[in-house]
């Protein structure tokens, strides 16, 4: 065997608050890059190394084996950015990464009636051409009170699944339809609304003959087009032929039916190599506001599906 060849890498960071003391970089080693597409960036993380950034805002690796890496800034949360990069063939020189300050989300979620709900916590994703798909959990106060601080700028979906669905975002005197907005730094503030219950998909499957003594398998619920900040929802079948999702914002959905439950399924799962495939395994449905759908869906695995 021959040992792989390691590489240096050095890097510039810009922006950095003067009271910021022992700033550093992770370097998180992906088992995947460069995809927009959840099925990619799910994969785990293969390793990480951090670095102390000097006075000057540079640092040098020196030992970096070969990968696919993102190049984060700590501590994160007043101040965020990073890069991605590919350790390939040679070292990498002068690499520039811009740090900016983070944004402070503060808000409030109703009921569409102006009471507050009952909720516990949420989450809201970003997805960003430097740094992938960033998902952030947050608690929510009895009086419906939150806060989110340190967030990067950008596109975000919040959701609060299986306990409510969104039904609009108010923020910076803009009104978003769903749980989909936009984060801008104008010192933001937001009231979510949110309802009880939402659309429905419910139906029955014609199982693969595999599945026929114990029905096994799951059901995917996924918005169309599905976009990294997406999750899809799941429903395993668990001995029972018949499946039923609620709480679901209005939009058009991709159901399908699977014979797997895991990982297997994440891999196809957006992927639009399999566009075509997808048309034929699966339903497209369109849900309006609290509207219910009934379907039949043909068990598909994922060996035939490819």
């Amino acid at each position: 065997i021959q040992e792989r060849q390691y590489y240096s890498f050095s890097v510039r960071v810009s922006g950095i608050p003067p009271e910021n003391r022992g700033p550093g970089l992770v370097l998180i080693r992906r088992a995947a890059f460069d995809s927009p597409f959840p099925f990619t960036w799910a994969n785990p993380y293969a390793g990480n190394l951090s670095v102390q950034i000097g006075a000057d805002g540079s640092f040098s690796a020196p030992s970096v084996p070969p990968g696919p890496y993102w190049a984060g800034y700590t501590p994160a949360g007043a101040v965020r950015g990073g890069a991605q990069f590919l350790m390939a063939d040679r070292n990498l020189e002068d690499v520039r990464i811009e740090v900016t300050p983070g944004i402070d989300l503060t808000g409030k979620i109703v009921f569409e009636d102006g009471s507050a709900p009952n909720l516990r916590n949420g989450s809201m994703s970003v997805f960003l051409s430097n740094m992938g798909v960033y998902v952030r959990g947050f608690s929510v106060a009895p009086s419906g009170e939150f806060i989110v601080p340190g967030l990067p700028a950008g596109p975000y979906r919040v959701e609060f699944q299986d306990s409510a669905v969104v039904r609009k975002v108010e923020i910076n005197k803009r009104s978003f339809a769903g749980g989909e907005f936009e984060l801008t730094p104008l010192d933001p503030q937001a009231v979510i609304t949110v309802a009880r219950t939402g659309g429905a998909i419910q139906g029955t499957i014609e199982l693969q003959d595999q599945a026929k003594a114990y029905p096994r398998g799951m059901v995917t619920i996924a918005p169309l087009p599905l976009r990294p900040t997406d999750t899809p929802r799941r429903k395993y079948l668990e001995g029972n032929a018949s499946f039923s999702v609620d709480r679901l914002e209005a939009g058009r959905y991709r159901v399908c039916a699977w014979l797997e439950e895991g990982s297997e399924v994440d891999r196809v799962l957006g992927n639009p190599q399999y566009e075509q495939k997808f048309g034929i395994s699966c339903q497209a449905v369109n849900l309006s506001t609290d509207e219910r759908r009934a379907i039949q869906l043909k068990q598909v695995s994922v060996v035939e599906f490819k």
